[in-house]
């Protein structure tokens, strides 16, 4: 089954778009957490706990990934770091994996998480309740009058 595939058959399920658009809100959550490597298993497990759906969970996982997670967590850090009232810090190696960067990256990561996962519930949970309700209409026949 490829990709467009699953993505279609998720779509015309008939679960509710409130749970839906949450799943994939979580999921979309997660992406932005500062525990780089671990989201997926973040992910699985929420999905789990909150018996949610763990393909659409996974799914907005793939919000952040490879290519912005460089411009996502060095804004983050400059981010946290004025929320903080601090100096931005220095990205150097042995700074990278000190509190001068990470405190600074979890404040930010945090303001993206609430952020994009109030955002992507509500895009979603409105998409799907659209798809929803154009699906359910009838079609009027045309006059040709």
């Amino acid at each position: 089954m490829t990709i467009s595939e699953t993505l279609r058959k998720l779509l015309n399920e008939s679960r509710s778009p409130t749970r839906s658009a949450l799943s994939f809100a979580v999921g979309v959550a997660i992406s932005f957490s500062p525990l780089l490597g671990f989201h997926i298993f973040i992910a699985l497990f929420a999905a789990f706990l909150f018996r949610l759906n763990k393909v659409e969970v996974a799914l907005g996982t793939l919000v952040n990934n490879p290519w912005t997670v460089p411009f996502v967590y060095s804004s983050a850090v400059v981010l946290g770091s004025r929320l903080l009232g601090r100096a931005i810090p220095a990205f150097t190696l042995r700074a990278i994996f000190s509190s001068a960067v990470f405190v600074p990256l979890a404040v930010g990561c945090a303001v993206y998480m609430a952020a994009s996962g109030i955002l992507s519930f509500l895009l979603v949970r409105a998409y799907l309740i659209h798809r929803r309700d154009r699906r359910s209409e009838p079609e009027l026949p045309i006059d040709p009058a």
